[in-house]
């Protein structure tokens, strides 16, 4: 009889699992960490049923048995998402929106009836490496800014570059060193400007110490 109730009880809370699946709170991603602290799982009468009767590594189990048919479903149809997205060449994951992602993904015949919530999985994935390059390549660019700006000062302490030089002048001195060619050419000028203005301030500063 045990064995009979304790089936009935796995058999609810994977009930209340697919429920939740539905309102969106468990997923192919979930994680049992999370889950655990979401109230509407831990205080459903299904689940406090469940945790009288049964040790807590039990729930766990059902748990990860659940999300693991969703990663199967979810795998097999990112092999299908993957294609619809190289197929839509103009989408710009950064600036669509989960809509208009949703949108060009359905515009591709085999993707045109896979469930939503696996598109939002794979936008939300795709969105977060983009983030994480933009991320990348915005401290880069910091980076070039701050040794091209090293490589203006060292110069004009060094009398390679007077400090009225100008950009013209500066590019025939400077235009071999890397930190001068690591900055986009359409952002030079502006940024030589700045770094001149920098350099003289930090010369004009070491003087007056002097």
């Amino acid at each position: 009889r045990k064995r009979k109730e304790e089936k009935a009880q796995r058999a609810a809370l994977q009930e209340m699992l697919a429920e939740l699946k539905e309102k969106g709170l468990v997923n192919a991603r979930s994680a049992w960490k999370d889950f655990e602290q979401l109230s509407e799982a831990m205080e459903d009468a299904r689940m406090v049923k469940f945790l009288e009767d049964q040790v807590k590594a039990k729930a766990k189990d059902v748990f990860e048995d659940f999300v693991e048919e969703l990663s199967k479903k979810f795998a097999s149809d990112r092999h299908i998402l993957k294609d619809a997205y190289k197929a839509a060449t103009e989408l710009d994951v950064l600036t669509c929106g989960p809509q208009g992602f949703e949108e060009a993904m359905r515009a591709h015949q085999e993707a045109a009836e896979i469930p939503a919530d696996h598109i939002t999985l794979f936008y939300n994935e795709l969105l977060r490496l983009a983030q994480e390059e933009e991320q990348k390549k915005e401290k880069r660019k910091q980076r070039n800014i701050k040794e091209f700006n090293r490589l203006i000062r060292k110069y004009i302490e060094r009398g390679k570059l007077k400090e009225d030089c100008t950009f013209q002048e500066a590019l025939e001195v400077c235009k071999e060193r890397s930190a001068w060619k690591d900055i986009a050419s359409e952002e030079r000028e502006e940024l030589y400007g700045k770094a001149l203005v920098e350099a003289k301030e930090r010369l004009a500063e070491d003087r007056e110490r002097k």
